[in-house]
């Protein structure tokens, strides 16, 4: 799933939205949250 190396926050909420921007950034906008 993941398109680069895993980073620590990957397995938070945080690192889960910093995936969603990678793969698309419009569906972690801040407003959508």
């Amino acid at each position: 799933l993941f398109l680069d190396k895993p980073e620590k926050s990957d397995h938070s909420l945080a690192g889960g939205l910093n995936l969603l921007k990678k793969i698309d950034p419009g569906f972690a906008h801040p407003g959508n949250l």
